[in-house]
């Protein structure tokens, strides 16, 4: 709010000595100039040192140092004959995943991402599986993008793959 003020008033200040031209040399003028300008800047200075911007994990570099087992992960999610599946029921408000039928003892965990808004990510474990898919509800789930991050293991050999979805 002072910011803007403090904007409005050399805004102000500097159209009303513009007006005034006929009484200033060229000098004056490149003052006024330089000084908006400068006024300007700091503005937006101050206002954009005041953008909160959030970090998407707190433990970002622990967790960069690991980014090689991830690549192995998806390199092994790559070679797969049949991929992940995930289909969206909108009308009954549920999400299937769908595994391999050839992968029979499948462990892990599945992290439904929320990219836009901290806190509301949720885990799942890969458990109880029907005809090797999970079935979630979606209902709580806020309207937009998500991104499903599927890390799973079947016979001592790990997997992960990610899928954009949108509610």
């Amino acid at each position: 709010m002072v910011e803007q003020l403090f904007f409005i008033v050399v805004l102000l200040s500097t159209i009303s000595l513009y007006q005034n031209t006929k009484k200033m040399n060229w000098g004056w003028k490149i003052t006024l100039l330089y000084g908006g300008f400068v006024s300007m800047m700091v503005t937006l200075v101050i206002l954009s040192s005041q953008q909160e911007i959030p970090l998407v994990r707190d433990d970002y570099y622990e967790h960069d140092l690991k980014y090689n087992e991830q690549l192995t992960r998806m390199a092994n999610s790559q070679k797969l004959t049949k991929n992940v599946v995930v289909n969206y029921d909108e009308p009954n408000e549920k999400m299937t995943v769908q595994f391999p039928l050839e992968m029979e003892k499948l462990s892990g965990e599945i992290l439904v991402f929320r990219p836009s808004k901290e806190g509301i990510d949720f885990t799942l474990p890969i458990e109880k599986l029907t005809d090797n898919a999970l079935t979630f509800g979606t209902s709580k789930m806020l309207k937009g993008r998500w991104k499903l991050k599927i890390n799973w293991q079947n016979d001592g050999t790990t997997y992960y793959k990610e899928i954009a979805i949108n509610i």
